[in-house]
């Protein structure tokens, strides 16, 4: 490590308009040393002052991009609200919802409004069970904190299916068909197969399954679990004796 008198002395050197060469030659390092000693400061002038970035107004960069006169939505004036959406005109991720990047940090529109309408980032620690900010409106693009409430996954699915976002290919006796036949990692009745068979994703097969969807049928997916769990012990236990008869007869075989 160069003592720190020796990289002030090429400063001082160079504000006096030695070249680096110079500089390296005066102090016995080489021009390339001079050179990161002296990198911030321009030939003849003084040493550039260090950039200063002033941190945003959040509040004040949310409000600029947001319409108050926005569209009254059909669901709002079904339980008799009729106050307008408040839009975001700023950028959009994905699904519709509204994003703010302020100060290196990307905010969703929506949460954001309600951290502002509670007064601070505090807000959170209300009710940490409720993770989701939910729309009344169903609007994503609004961000009028009187449309927006705080809900937990299962109150977002719950809300989803309520207002017919959550659309289905599947019939009831098609998903008690699924429920029957499943069985894991089965070629024909697996949930990839099932999936092609009924024309769904292989999630929305997993989904049925476990019980996330068709929950009145929740207690027929744990036993068609139990029934593919067992199953899957019973092919097990014929692999595991196939191995055994195939040690056994190399064994006779080796006797010989």
């Amino acid at each position: 490590m160069y003592p720190k008198r020796m990289k002030e002395e090429a400063a001082r050197l160079r504000l006096e308009g030695l070249t680096h060469a110079e500089i390296g030659e005066k102090l016995g390092v080489s021009a390339k040393t001079a050179g990161i000693w002296t990198a911030h400061i321009s030939r003849g002038k003084h040493p550039a002052k260090p950039r200063t970035t002033k941190k945003k107004d959040l509040t004040a960069e949310f409000w600029k991009r947001v319409d108050k006169n926005g569209p009254t939505q059909e669901c709002m004036r079904t339980e008799g609200v009729h106050a307008p959406c408040w839009v975001w005109t700023g950028a959009f991720g994905g699904k519709g919802y509204g994003q703010l990047t302020c100060n290196r940090k990307r905010w969703s529109a929506h949460c954001l409004s309600v951290v502002i309408a509670q007064l601070g980032d505090r807000a959170w620690m209300l009710d940490p069970t409720k993770s989701h900010v939910l729309h009344r409106c169903d609007n994503p693009a609004c961000v009028r904190p009187s449309h927006l409430f705080l809900g937990t996954d299962q109150d977002n699915r719950t809300d989803s299916v309520k207002k017919g976002r959550q659309s289905t290919k599947l019939t009831e006796k098609q998903a008690k068909e699924i429920l029957r036949r499943f069985e894991p990692f089965s070629h024909t009745n697996g949930g990839r197969a099932l999936g092609r068979e009924f024309g769904v994703s292989h999630n929305a097969i997993t989904a049925l399954v476990r019980g996330h969807s068709w929950q009145h049928l929740r207690t027929r997916g744990k036993n068609a679990l139990t029934r593919a769990k067992q199953r899957q012990q019973r092919l097990q236990q014929k692999l595991e004796a196939v191995d055994k008869e195939i040690e056994r007869l190399s064994q006779s075989d080796s006797d010989n």
